[in-house]
C-alpha cells in the first residue's frame, strides 16, 4: 500500500507568485481574443500595435504592483515589451485608453484603491488561481467553439 505524501505547504510568496502569473496568462488570453481573435496575435493597450503573444506582458495601469490591485483586471492589459518595460508602462497613453474604456469614475476608483493595503491569504490566494485558470480555459474554450454564452 503506498502512504501518501502530505501536502507541501506553500508560502504566501510563492502563491502570490503562481496566482499572479496565472492572471497574467488569462489578461493575454482575454485581450489577444477580444483584439485580434486569435490566441497568437494580439494589441498592445497603449501603442496600439499588433504582436506575437509572446512579445506580449500583462502591463499594469499604475507602477509598483500594490497587492490591492495587482489582481484587478481593470486595471492591468496587454501591453508590448517597449511600453511595458522600456517605457516604463507607458502611462500617458495608458491613462488615455483608460479614460476611453472606463472613464474617470473607474480611474479614480483604482487610484484610490492602490493607496490602500491588502493582505490576501493562501486560501485566496488558490481560490483566484482557480478562478483565473478556469476562465482563461473557458476563453480557449470559447474561441474554438467548443462552448458557447
Amino acid at each position: 500500500m503506498k502512504i501518501p505524501k502530505p501536502k507541501k505547504k506553500i508560502s504566501l510568496r510563492s502563491a502570490i507568485r503562481v496566482t499572479s502569473r496565472d492572471f497574467a496568462e488569462f489578461i493575454k488570453t482575454r485581450d489577444c481574443l477580444s483584439t485580434s481573435g486569435s490566441m497568437e496575435m494580439g494589441k498592445c493597450y497603449t501603442c496600439g500595435k499588433f504582436f506575437t503573444r509572446y512579445e506580449l506582458e500583462a502591463g499594469h495601469f499604475l507602477p509598483g504592483r500594490h497587492r490591492s490591485i495587482l489582481l484587478d483586471e481593470r486595471a492591468c492589459h496587454i501591453q508590448c515589451i517597449l511600453c511595458n518595460r522600456t517605457l516604463m508602462g507607458n502611462p500617458d497613453a495608458y491613462r488615455m485608453r483608460m479614460m476611453a474604456d472606463y472613464g474617470q469614475t473607474v480611474i479614480d476608483e483604482i487610484e484610490k484603491m492602490n493607496r490602500l493595503s491588502r493582505d490576501y491569504t493562501i486560501e485566496e490566494l488558490i481560490k483566484l488561481r482557480r478562478d483565473f485558470r478556469a476562465r482563461t480555459a473557458c476563453l480557449i474554450l470559447r474561441s474554438i467553439g467548443q462552448i458557447s454564452w
